[in-house]
């Protein structure tokens, strides 16, 4: 579909927005002040809570319950290398692969399906996708749309994006520097 036919697609349907982990912060942002403005249903690929542990936390941590793949995650292995890895109940801090149940102590839950999951989070739009006749997607999403058309519009990876900021699984804000060349679409088709 060329840009102009996505432009009438949006200008001239009812559709759902989704939004996927691939946005920096300050695209969900704008999508999400887009939505609100013209009254689309808003949704994402991304599901759960925030981690409620810190960095600190894990630093300070002696005892670990560990419920996620290290080989997955090599900054795990940093973190983990001095601690007591243990699949009980007495730990300071948890390490979940998600999605997971929130515990009592704090967690961290390593992986929501995206770079920038925790900010589609902490936007407040989670809960998945909400039913629609058709769908307008911003980045690469892996579940099922159920119902009518949907339009996909490239994002463009995190790596390949000047500015901006994302959201690690700690809830630190990062600053998104080009590494790749790449392209992401103009946020003016949705003017």
């Amino acid at each position: 579909m060329s840009w102009e036919e996505a432009k009438k697609f949006i200008a001239e349907r009812e559709y759902a927005l989704i939004l996927t982990p691939e946005l920096t912060n300050e695209e969900i942002s704008f999508f999400k002040e887009f939505a609100q403005k013209r009254g689309i249903s808003i949704g994402s690929t991304v599901e759960g809570e925030l981690s409620t542990a810190t960095l600190e936390d894990i630093r300070k941590a002696k005892r670990v319950l560990l419920k996620a793949d290290p080989e997955k995650y090599p900054l795990l292995k940093l973190l983990l290398r001095d601690k007591v890895i243990v699949g009980g109940e007495d730990y300071d801090v948890a390490i979940l692969e998600g999605p997971a149940e929130p515990l009592e102590a704090p967690d961290s839950n390593s992986s929501r399906g995206g770079v920038n999951a925790a900010g589609l989070i902490r936007a407040g739009i989670t809960g998945g996708i909400p039913e629609s006749k058709a769908y307008v997607v911003v980045g690469r999403t892996e579940k099922e749309l159920k119902g009518g058309d949907v339009l996909i519009l490239p994002a463009g990876v995190w790596a390949a994006k000047e500015g901006g900021t994302v959201t690690n699984a700690l809830g630190m804000e990062l600053k998104v520097r080009k590494a790749l060349e790449g392209y992401s679409p103009p946020l003016g088709l949705f003017s």
